[in-house]
């Protein structure tokens, strides 16, 4: 993905491999790269030239400082104006900004000034040879880091890292663990020994010997009771209505990922009729899914120009499961390879891309359940998470080989028990906390930045500080079952509430009393379909409308896919042998073709393990040509 990269080391050997961790997350044509060598400095942007396209790095007047800069900050003109009165500005940029309010300062810049947007600062003290990185609150940009002796790596692909030789590939099992138990990492592992990712809201310094990492803001709800629904539902409406003008008014084009559901569909209502004729809608699934005929209602009622994009099970094979696994470092898994055409289509037409990102569980409290509500210890809601699973802990045990499992087993409770006690507050909000500073986060690492990111921009209003602000002042018992969210979506626009949403195929504003009958009504038929097909024998196949992608039917029923699955997980050669049961496997894959099971995300997540054993540990499959 564009990105940072760099090096911090006095050993002679950076400018080479800066040059080939620049190289390692180029990956298209048309992507840019500013390098910068001033050892013991070693630093390199990768970018489209849209967001602050001027070269980096920013110097200060007397050329003490370099900053580098990935991403977008908004709302910050009236501290411009104050600034320009002490210093001199040549490109009046965000990065500009960003260096001389740290010469005003210094790292308090960041919280004093509430800087606000998606970013990753890199900033170069030529006088100390002290190297300071700063990310925003919410750590929307992955970096991942690595300190040796004498030396700091930091990239936003972990490719970059192991670019460096000297680096050793040794996997992490508790990040092994995470992936297979929950389907993400929590905390800031990653699946190599020695490679973190840079924690939300951290001011991570570097002297040449030792590093510390700062945190200048943490995921706190704080529910303010005296405060009522109206007064709430209004505050929300406008400050969402502000984060939406500030990131669609900068004269480059831009659209709008729109599904079915009411988070993106919040986006397009905060906009106003001016701004919507000129945005665009992008919508992608398969033909006459239900995502596409309802977003294709909300763009004509919203007047915004609409692209539809259709998927198809074959079109998202190879190359694109290849991709998926490089592009995110083995983080995302392969059947969502069909978003890569996507946005070869929609670049051309669109500079900045907006998602209406973990609205419904920011917000509407998606996750939360009446027994969430009724925890009264640590240990009971540490239970909740950890029922959450991919794999179980008896599948777990069926899956991997002895040795291995025997060094795992405990690792997923523990990593559940580790990062919730960074937690506090009421249970329900602990809970979402963690799963926004956790699994929200890793599923940005997966598609938002290293999918997305090399195609377009992109920008998050749902996560504009002072909406997210106004967000944890809200009690738990408002935000649960969308409540608040309901009024919020009604206030932003009654006629866009009023349309079908995809989870329930309901009008939004419909009861939210007639939202669980719905869900099972939707449930039951999805079970009724797969009972037909294990009945038929496989002759039976009803189509799956509510999901935009039907992976799990792709794996069952086309045949190209079932090759693809037995070709990778069951070869002879397969890399994951050495961890994995055969056998297991191989019965978790029969038991999904003739429709036994549903283990469509189990099955993905092992053919990305695969792919990602052969790319980045033995080196047996070559980088994809992107």
């Amino acid at each position: 993905m564009p990105g940072l990269v760099g090096v911090v080391s006095n050993k002679g050997d950076g400018q080479r491999l800066l040059d080939r961790m620049a190289d390692s997350v180029r990956h298209r044509s048309w992507q840019k790269t500013d390098i910068f060598n001033s050892p013991p400095f070693h630093v390199a942007r990768v970018h489209l030239g849209i967001f602050n396209a001027e070269p980096q790095p920013i110097f200060n007047e007397d050329r003490t400082l370099a900053l580098f800069m990935h991403g977008k900050i908004y709302g910050y003109d009236e501290e411009m104006k104050n600034l320009k009165h002490k210093h001199r500005f040549t490109f009046h940029n965000d990065a500009e900004f960003c260096l001389h309010a740290y010469e005003e300062y210094g790292t308090e810049f960041t919280r004093r000034l509430n800087v606000n947007g998606s970013f990753v600062l890199v900033l170069c003290d030529l006088s100390s040879n002290r190297l300071i990185i700063i990310n925003d609150r919410y750590g929307l940009s992955p970096l991942h880091y690595v300190i040796r002796p004498g030396k700091l790596l930091f990239a936003s692909e972990i490719k970059a890292v192991l670019a460096d030789e000297a680096f050793t590939r040794t996997l992490n099992e508790a990040a092994v663990a995470d992936f297979f138990a929950f389907g993400e990492i929590n905390g800031n592992k990653t699946l190599f020994k020695g490679v973190e990712v840079l924690p939300p809201a951290s001011i991570l310094t570097y002297d040449g010997k030792s590093a510390t990492i700062e945190m200048y803001w943490s995921f706190c709800y704080k529910p303010d009771y005296g405060i009522g629904e109206d007064e709430l539902a209004a505050e929300l409406v406008d400050t969402f209505r502000e984060a939406v003008e500030v990131r669609f008014n900068d004269g480059l084009s831009h659209g709008v990922l729109l599904s079915g559901g009411l988070d993106s569909r919040s986006v397009v209502a905060a906009a106003s009729a001016t701004v919507r004729r000129d945005i665009f809608t992008v919508t992608f699934g398969t033909p006459n899914c239900n995502d596409a005929t309802i977003a294709e209602a909300v763009s004509r009622a919203a007047k915004t120009r609409h692209i539809f994009v259709p998927l198809n099970p074959v079109g998202a094979l190879t190359p694109y499961p290849e991709q998926i696994v490089y592009l995110t470092d083995g983080m995302h898994t392969v059947h969502a390879g069909f978003v890569i055409p996507v946005y070869m289509q929609v670049r051309h037409q669109i500079a900045v891309l907006s998602e209406g990102l973990a609205l419904d569980l920011l917000l509407g409290g998606s996750f939360l359940t009446n027994r969430i509500f009724k925890v009264k210890t640590e240990s009971e809601l540490a239970a909740i998470l950890n029922a959450r699973r991919l794999f179980d802990d008896n599948m777990l045990a069926q899956l991997f080989v002895d040795g291995y499992y025997s060094t795992i087993k405990s690792l997923p409770a523990q990593s559940v028990q580790s990062t919730l006690s960074q937690e506090e507050g009421h249970p329900a909000n602990r809970f979402d906390a963690f799963m926004l500073s956790n699994r929200v986060r890793r599923y940005i690492f997966m598609g938002h930045s290293p999918i997305t990111q090399n195609f377009t921009e992109v920008t998050v209003p749902t996560y504009d500080n002072h909406f997210v602000d106004v967000i944890l002042r809200i009690p738990p018992e408002l935000r649960f079952g969308h409540r608040i969210y309901m009024k919020f979506l009604k206030a932003l626009s009654p006629e866009l509430a009023r349309l079908c949403y995809q989870h329930t195929m309901l009008p939004a504003d419909a009861p939210l009393w007639l939202w669980k009958p719905a869900l099972l009504y939707q449930k039951g038929r999805a079970r009724t379909a797969r009972l037909l097909f294990r009945l038929s024998r496989g002759r039976i196949s009803i189509p799956n409308r509510h999901s935009f992608a039907p992976v799990d039917q792709w794996l069952r029923t086309n045949a190209k896919w079932r090759q693809f699955t037995r070709d990778t997980l069951l070869s002879p050669n397969a890399c994951i042998r050495e961890f994995c049961r055969q056998e297991f496997i191989q019965q978790l894959v029969e038991d999904h073709e003739t429709g036994r099971a549903y283990h469509s995300g189990r099955i993905n997540q092992l053919l990305t393990f695969e792919l990602f054993l052969r790319m980045f540990v033995a080196g047996t499959l070559p980088p994809p040509k992107t």
